[in-house]
């Protein structure tokens, strides 16, 4: 027996595709996506009247998440600007790094929201400013709990006060981190996929994305939280 559900101009065999695919309840985004089923969906734009992001190199989805490495990488299409958001449902998993930002070159030119090299890597986020760059650390001694669980973690880049907030919400993990001189744009698109190098062929990290957005403002706790009450409706046990 199928099911089949209908909206205007859609009959759909899979109507969760569709469901969990409806716009944000936060303004901002430019690209939000959920990574999952297959290649052509995981690349589709939630946000209204959006660009759907691109693959680059072999895409690899299943109906669990995305899986990225070796130069496979997806483009959001979405520019990097001087004040942005970053959110991503990534696995907890001390083997693999991964990158959302501007930077394909390696040179430090950008947004990052990644873990780090340590044991239990943690999240990390910085920003590029001229002057100095706070790199915030998630200060969660135990993280992760559980490395084949995934996390919602948010990047947030506030050039107006010049802090680059990492924020965890499931644990209301809030953590600032100040920065000084002026904002340095890479002119490139955010890309996500495993780093610090999405492009190149990256030492073999791997990273498994469930979902991802990028917001060109810089979103309030409030908003995150909104985001995140959203998104759990759409991914179990995040």
């Amino acid at each position: 027996m199928t099911l089949r559900f209908k909206m205007t101009g859609i009959t759909a065999s899979n109507p969760i595709r569709y469901i969990k695919r409806s716009a944000p309840p936060v303004a901002g985004f430019g690209w939000l996506g959920f990574t999952q089923d297959n290649a052509a969906y995981s690349v589709k734009n939630c946000v209204d009247g959006g660009t759907d992001a691109t693959w680059t190199g072999t895409a690899s989805v299943s109906a669990a998440a995305a899986t990225l490495t070796n130069g496979n990488y997806i483009d959001t299409g979405v520019l990097e600007t001087n004040s942005m958001t970053f959110m991503a449902v990534v696995q907890r998993n001390n083997a693999q790094v991964m990158f959302m930002g501007a930077d394909v070159n390696a040179d430090a030119n950008g947004v990052k929201l990644y873990t780090n090299g340590s044991s239990p890597r943690k999240p990390v986020f910085d920003a590029k400013y001229t002057s100095s760059t706070a790199v915030v650390v998630s200060p969660a001694t135990t993280w992760p709990v559980d490395p084949l669980a995934y996390e919602c973690v948010f990047g947030i880049v506030d050039s107006a006060t010049g802090k680059s907030i990492l924020y965890i919400p499931r644990t209301a993990e809030w953590t600032e981190g100040t920065n000084t001189g002026s904002r340095t744009l890479s002119g490139r698109n955010i890309i996500l996929g495993p780093g610090p190098d999405p492009a190149t062929s990256y030492s073999g990290d791997t990273v498994l994305f469930k979902a991802a957005g990028v917001a060109t403002a810089a979103l309030t706790q409030g908003q995150c939280d909104t985001l995140y009450e959203w998104l759990k409706n759409r991914i179990a046990g995040i």
